[in-house]
């Protein structure tokens, strides 16, 4: 998707929910749909069955995971030397998704 097309998409959003926060919405929005993209290309790689085995304690493995390497990251001012930090923190935010999506009966196998 282009940058002209997804700041469209953007502000389709923002109109649709009728949000008030101007550009901190937005960004968020944007921020959101980074994750979802995300997200959609490692369903390809994982498939779904690696979450549906453990399920929401799984995943809360997973989210403490990558809290201790943000810790160790941040804490210790250290640079990464595979993903990056902001890629951790992406992570974290999916796997909220993740969680409550078995939590409430969504994610399959679950």
């Amino acid at each position: 998707m282009s940058i002209d097309n997804e700041t469209s998409v953007i502000n389709q959003i923002y109109d649709l929910l009728e949000l008030t926060e101007g550009n901190l919405s937005k960004e968020f929005i944007h921020i959101v749909l980074s994750d979802i993209k995300t997200f959609d290309s490692k369903q390809h790689d994982y498939g779904s069955t690696n979450i549906s085995e453990f399920g929401e304690k799984g995943v809360l493995v997973r989210v403490n995971d990558k809290v201790a390497r943000l810790k160790n990251l941040i804490w210790n001012e250290k640079k990464p030397s595979n993903e990056s930090i902001e890629d951790s923190w992406g992570d974290t935010s999916v796997y909220g998704v993740i969680a409550r999506m078995c939590k409430r009966g969504l994610w399959p196998g679950v």
